[in-house]
């Protein structure tokens, strides 16, 4: 009489090496909304939970805590004082537990507005010779931009100064600045006129300008 024997093998299951990796932050950006409002905003390379901690030194002291498992991360800081710097660093854990904490970041908020502001009345900007006129025929000297306008004073109080700048631009990149500051007071309704100059730069196509006070607080400024 013969028996036969059955052997059962049961398979062997592979278990998956831990993870041990850290999640990458990286791509940490702020962007200013108002002087009291940041955003900031990050990527890891794999889905974390986050948290930031921010403040006016490496101690910083505030904390904020995302919930949840992302890739894509943003935070909206408010109630921050205006023209102040700040630290944050940022710490993100991914599902096995594995936590990676950034380096110091800083942002600085932006100043407060001033409380006057201009009616703009005419601007222009365009490229001349550095000395002109009748009296130079077609003119000598160096190539320079300008940009010249007039503009109102819109506000209930005198203004001490007024800090003009233009901007140079080449596309969306910024070549250089140049800051004119008319020094007379002007009073509520007055019209005054600038005018400011700089080198030629063959490479700018377009021209802005901002307004400051005495305090070097941007002004609000109206087309009419």
């Amino acid at each position: 009489m013969t028996k036969s024997v059955v052997i059962y093998v049961t398979p062997s299951v592979l278990t998956p090496p831990r993870d041990t990796s850290p999640p990458v932050v990286k791509d940490v950006n702020s962007t200013p909304k108002d002087e009291t409002t940041v955003v900031i905003s990050w990527v890891t390379d794999e889905p974390a939970t986050c948290k930031l901690e921010y403040g006016k030194n490496t101690q910083y002291g505030d904390t904020v805590k995302l919930e949840g498992l992302n890739t894509t991360h943003s935070v909206t800081l408010q109630g921050l004082d205006p023209n102040t710097i700040y630290h944050f660093r940022i710490a993100a854990t991914d599902e096995a537990g594995n936590e990676t904490v950034s380096s110091d970041n800083i942002f600085t908020t932006p100043p407060p507005k001033s409380p006057f502001s201009l009616v703009l009345h005419s601007l222009e900007w365009g490229r001349r010779s550095e000395f002109e006129g009748e009296a130079y025929g077609e003119g000598f000297g160096r190539k320079l931009i300008y940009l010249k306008g007039a503009a109102q004073n819109n506000s209930n109080a005198t203004l001490r100064s007024v800090m003009c700048t233009m901007h140079c631009w080449s596309g969306s990149k910024l070549v250089k600045s140049e800051v004119y500051v008319y020094q007379a007071p002007i009073l509520p309704g007055h019209v005054f006129k600038f005018e400011i100059t700089t080198i030629d730069d063959p490479s700018v196509d377009n021209v802005t300008i901002e307004f400051a006070d005495h305090l070097g607080r941007q002004m609000r400024v109206t087309q009419k």
